[in-house]
């Protein structure tokens, strides 16, 4: 699979989803990378030490997903993203070989956001 590194200097919207992240008041931004198909491990996240972060106004988290390769899961993702409000869906492909992809965008959205 060859791969082109060019898109991540356009100015192109790369991203399908973003979080509900405030970045002027936000300290630290954790970013979990997690597959488009895993809802059960993000909600399991969300269940035990993310819930603790709600008395630390100043972190925030959101999950890092590409594109699913399953039809149908996307409208799910968009679900999940409207109730929750910590997605970052990157516009790619979401297998191991684009995650070094996945990891340098999660990066230019929280330096340009």
């Amino acid at each position: 699979m060859l791969l082109s590194w060019s898109f991540l200097f356009t100015q192109e919207n790369t991203f399908l989803l973003f979080p509900k992240v405030n970045l002027d008041t936000t300290k630290i931004l954790v970013l979990i990378h997690s597959n488009s198909e895993t809802y059960d491990r993000r909600d399991a996240n969300r269940r035990t030490w993310l819930k603790d972060l709600s008395d630390y106004p100043h972190i925030a988290v959101a999950f890092v997903v590409g594109k699913p390769a399953k039809a149908g899961i996307q409208k799910l993702l968009i679900e999940e993203s409207q109730k929750f409000g910590d997605i970052l869906q990157v516009d790619i492909k979401d297998d191991y070989w684009t995650l070094t992809i996945k990891e340098t965008m999660a990066f230019k959205y929280a330096v340009n956001t």
